[in-house]
């Protein structure tokens, strides 16, 4: 009984710590940078934006963002993450 206590703990330890990775990237404006930079050259969509500010919870903010040179608008994106919880 204690070995499956110990094996339940050290995986309770790496979620918490796989979380608590992820909650930091997430908050980090450089790694949310490098994100959305990867993200945008790797989707093969003609998207540039000057500058991408914000977190999960709070929203995100684009500034500058173009789209084929045609659409260009600063853009405020904000999740409702009660309504993603019930798939609304």
């Amino acid at each position: 009984m204690k070995k499956v206590f110990k094996i339940l703990g050290v995986f309770l330890l790496f979620i918490l710590v796989l979380v608590g990775f992820l909650f930091f990237s997430l908050s980090s404006q450089t790694m949310l940078n490098k994100i959305a930079q990867t993200a945008i050259s790797q989707s093969g969509v003609d998207a540039k934006y000057e500058s991408f500010e914000g977190d999960v919870f709070g929203g995100f903010f684009i500034k500058g963002f173009s789209y084929e040179d045609k659409i260009k608008a600063d853009l405020k994106l904000k999740a409702d993450l009660v309504k993603l919880k019930d798939g609304v």
